[in-house]
């Protein structure tokens, strides 16, 4: 029983060295980030705790959101220069009324204004489908208000939710597949899938694209 008990004593500290070296070797670049599961993982270990870019300092962010220029189901893919989610670390879709679908770990899917997201540096617009199918993607997200949000929602899992997965689920209800594929729903797959872009926003001083 007392050798068992050592043995357990040391496979956790084992673990977890193992788990701290297999993120400090990461040798994958910032931007774009992986689609795998387990790659993802340690790409915002690796560049989000060990090299601090897991929150990039808050600059003036974007000079207004023209609201008038949205319309329900519109993906907005929202980017701050720095982060270590990859070149977009937030999707949202707009759901009418100046709003759009935000997560947040603690209140999980809620409504939150579009001006709240003039933070950013850089924001693309989306608009994957025709006005009738964006109003049917709208309710859809408006639908997903209250599930909990995930970081690392698992595609397949119902029961949670990351940003990008919430948008990819809001646009399949409305007969549209978002992204390039991918089976993890970032907002980079998002991105890399072709759809026509509406609009694009920055912060002044912050080229469209630029690191």
């Amino acid at each position: 029983m007392r050798r068992v008990v050592l043995v357990g004593a040391w496979a956790l500290p084992v673990l977890i060295a193992i788990l701290v070296g297999w993120t400090l070797l990461d040798d994958s670049p910032e931007e774009p980030a992986p689609s795998g599961a387990a790659a993802m993982f340690r790409h915002v270990i690796h560049w989000g705790l060990w090299r601090g870019r897991a929150i990039a300092e808050a600059g003036p962010g974007i000079n207004g959101i023209a609201r008038a220029d949205l319309r329900p189901g519109d993906v907005l893919l929202c980017r701050t220069v720095g982060t270590c989610y990859g070149t977009y670390s937030h999707a949202g879709v707009v759901v009418g009324k100046g709003q759009a679908l935000g997560a947040d770990i603690l209140a999980g899917l809620f409504l939150e204004p579009v001006d709240w997201l003039s933070d950013y540096d850089e924001i693309t617009v989306l608009r994957p489908g025709t006005a009738e199918q964006g109003e049917r993607a709208a309710a859809a997200a408006r639908a997903l208000v209250g599930r909990p949000f995930a970081l690392h929602a698992h595609p397949r899992d119902p029961g949670q939710f990351s940003c990008g997965k919430a948008a990819t689920v809001a646009w399949r209800s409305a007969g549209v597949e978002l992204g390039n594929g991918s089976f993890w729903p970032s907002p980079d797959a998002i991105a890399a899938g072709g759809h026509p872009v509406a609009s694009r926003w920055a912060k002044r001083g912050i080229g469209l694209g630029q690191n």
